[in-house]
């Protein structure tokens, strides 16, 4: 695990791959919150292969969640200059002109943003059960949601 300052915070990152001449893929976990580098190496380790991978514990998630952490610093342009700073440290200390991003679940929604933002720093953008519309997805999950339990007599 390495510490990085963003947005005036440490944050932290793994950083894993068979060979470090791969490219670098930068993958947003979901939540916010969840973090997702306890568990990456199992599910990302056929990936390891072709990618040197770097997941990163944002602000409020894992080991970037200290006890004096500032719940309201949560935004999401917050969120996608981390990621773009995260980037540019990224592409200077591995020496890449560009890296993939990968956004699953929450973090595609700061993920495309950034990889909008800041094009020519991304290869590809990813999503991965991509957000589109927050709002309308919550109304339809509550809508889905009262029609089981109204057919379930409650």
């Amino acid at each position: 695990m390495l510490s990085v300052e963003l947005g005036v915070m440490e944050q932290w990152i793994t950083v894993r791959g068979d060979d470090r001449n791969n490219p670098l893929l930068l993958w947003l976990h979901g939540g916010p919150g969840s973090s997702q580098m306890p568990v990456a190496h199992k599910y990302d380790s056929l990936l390891e292969k072709e990618f040197v991978i770097v997941h990163w514990d944002q602000r409020g998630a894992g080991k970037s969640n200290t006890r004096d952490f500032d719940e309201r610093t949560m935004s999401r342009n917050r969120f996608i200059q981390d990621c773009h700073e995260l980037t540019l440290y990224l592409k200077n200390t591995r020496h890449r002109e560009s890296i993939y991003l990968l956004g699953h679940s929450w973090g595609s929604q700061p993920g495309v943003l950034a990889a909008r933002r800041y094009p020519e720093d991304y290869r590809a953008y990813i999503g991965l059960s991509q957000v589109v519309d927050p709002l309308e997805a919550h109304f339809l999950g509550e809508e889905r949601l009262r029609e089981i339990l109204r057919l379930r007599g409650k």
